[in-house]
């Protein structure tokens, strides 16, 4: 059965009454009856005037997909990607490696951020502007802060560069040659300066009535490593190693002691010198010195130095309310070295009875003399030492009940620059007497040639060239803290602190003394100073021998 479309008939007259629907007939195929007929096939003008204008034949119409049904893979199928391009970063591993472009553009706004922190500092306080100094953004901000950054650099650069040319071009060398020199200035004597020893020096006075107990008193090096790196001289023998150093510009044309204190700065006293005062009264009524009593400055410093080679340790003092002073201790807690003589540094010389036959340079500085006891003598009362171990220096630590402190102990050296005048002769290695007659010129250094540098020559007299007297005594001082005390060791090596006990002192000993701090009633402040004048515990050694 076929159904067909049939339009209204073009002959119709345009009045005519239209139907409002195409008529849609229904042939029915005529009955077969029997074989049936094959189809023949439709002509293109019959299919036309059937279809009408418009219509195409069923036959032209392509059926619609099937639906689409995804079936099971071993492997999927890879991600398919946008047909458009994406920029770099879109397609960039976070979990991967950077590449530059983005490192790039990572540091530039690092440097962004950075810039706005610095431009947003002390933003709307006091002169600075509320909007901040963040500059321009962009490319062209970053240039700008860029330039500001190379040429602050620069300038500072410079700053640092002129400040440390101008502090070490224009300090002068502090250092002392160890081979010494001759130093001939107009208005001071010449002397050596450098590194120099006054080996084998001979003991001139050993004095230690003072005390009941005599061998808390000792001219002796102390027991152990330093009287046996002094050999081959003995123990009463010490030997002194000291530095000359002359500080340039300080030289005064003037010989006046009121001439203004020099600025010493790295040349600073350690300890501390003595005031004027008490110099001027030591230097009057002890040493016998000319007008001024208490010398000239003079811009040479002497330092002691170490003759053996000691343990470097770090001292500490207890705190103690106790009238006893507390002692001294090493970083182990045992008791520190025993001293015979200090070692200090940088110490102002001064130059005493300019012109005369006595004419010297000096200077003196206290300190703390000690040593170690096997006897507890001075710890029970006792008013003899019954050990004879103690006597030649004590003993040793390791053996040592006792260690007494001899507190505001004087230590003077004095360097005699007219020997002639004074007749005094420089000792020879074999303890008879050497010419000591020093140059007045600093280009004569033949005097004291030696086959070694001057600062080792450990050979009798040493390398020195004037007469040298070195005294420890009990003169001067601060009173508070002038004082003979003992405390006790116990077996383990260290202090007993309940065995201290103080010592009874007779500084007149032997001599007369001057403005005594022991009696209140007749020391005054007015000398400007104490216990001066002569007598009481002392040593003293010298490099030479008197001619005279």
């Amino acid at each position: 059965m076929r159904g067909t479309f049939q339009d209204t008939p073009r002959d119709a007259p345009r009045d005519a009454p239209q139907e409002d629907a195409r008529t849609l007939e229904h042939l029915a195929p005529p009955e077969q009856h029997g074989t049936p007929r094959a189809s023949e096939p439709i002509s293109p003008g019959f299919q036309r005037a059937a279809g009408g204008p418009g219509s195409i034949p069923m036959s032209d119409v392509n059926a619609p997909a099937p639906a689409y049904a995804q079936h099971h893979r071993d492997a999927p199928l890879p991600e398919r990607y946008d047909p458009y391009s994406a920029p770099e970063a879109a397609v960039l591993d976070p979990a991967g490696e950077v590449g530059p472009g983005e490192s790039r553009r990572r540091r530039l706004e690092r440097e962004d951020a950075a810039g706005r922190k610095i431009g947003g500092l002390w933003r709307g306080r006091g002169c600075f502007s509320k909007g901040g100094c963040y500059g321009r953004p962009g490319r062209e901000g970053r240039l700008r802060r860029r330039w500001y950054l190379f040429i602050g650099l620069f300038f500072l650069i410079i700053v640092v560069l002129a400040i440390a040319l101008a502090t070490t071009l224009t300090r002068k060398s502090d250092e002392t040659q160890v081979q010494s020199k001759w130093v001939n200035l107009t208005n001071y004597p010449p002397i050596q300066t450098g590194i120099m020893t006054i080996a084998g020096t001979e003991p001139q006075v050993q004095n230690s009535g003072c005390v009941n107990i005599e061998t808390m008193w000792s001219c002796y090096l102390p027991k152990g490593t330093q009287q046996t790196e002094n050999k081959p001289f003995d123990g009463n023998e010490p030997t002194f190693r000291v530095e000359i150093r002359y500080r340039n510009g300080t030289s005064n044309s003037t010989t006046s002691s009121n001439s203004t204190t020099i600025k010493r700065g790295v040349w600073t006293a350690d300890p501390s010198p003595p005031s004027i005062a008490d110099q001027t009264f030591l230097g009057n009524t002890t040493d016998g010195n000319a007008k001024p009593f208490a010398g000239e400055e003079t811009p040479f410093y002497l330092s002691v130095l170490s003759a053996v080679h000691l343990t470097s340790t770090n001292v500490f003092r207890r705190s103690n309310s106790s009238i006893i002073p507390a002692p001294t201790e090493d970083s182990d807690g045992t008791p520190a070295a025993a001293t015979l003589y200090p070692l200090p540094s940088s110490q102002p010389v001064r130059l005493y009875n300019r012109g005369e036959s006595s004419e010297h340079y000096g200077f003196y500085t206290y300190f703390d003399k000690s040593i170690f006891l096997q006897s507890k003598a001075p710890l029970n009362n006792s008013v003899v030492d019954y050990d004879s171990e103690d006597k030649s220096g004590g003993s040793t630590k390791a053996e040592a009940q006792a260690r007494c402190t001899w507190s505001q102990t004087r230590f003077l050296v004095q360097i005699w620059t007219n020997p002639s005048g004074m007749g005094y002769s420089l000792l020879s290695s074999s303890g008879s007497s050497t010419n000591a007659t020093a140059t007045s010129t600093a280009t004569s250094t033949s005097s004291t040639a030696t086959s070694s540098s001057s600062a080792t020559d450990y050979t009798r007299p040493g390398s020195f060239p004037y007469p040298v007297t070195v005294t420890v005594d009990r003169h001067g001082g601060d009173a508070e803290k002038k004082r003979v005390y003992c405390w006790g060791i116990d077996e383990n090596g260290h202090y007993n602190f309940t065995e201290g006990k103080l010592q009874i002192e007779n500084r007149s000993v032997g001599g007369t003394l001057v403005n005594p701090a022991l009696t209140s009633s007749d020391s005054s402040s007015a000398y400007g100073g104490i216990d001066g004048g002569t007598g009481g515990c002392e040593c003293q050694w010298v490099n030479w021998i008197s001619t005279s």
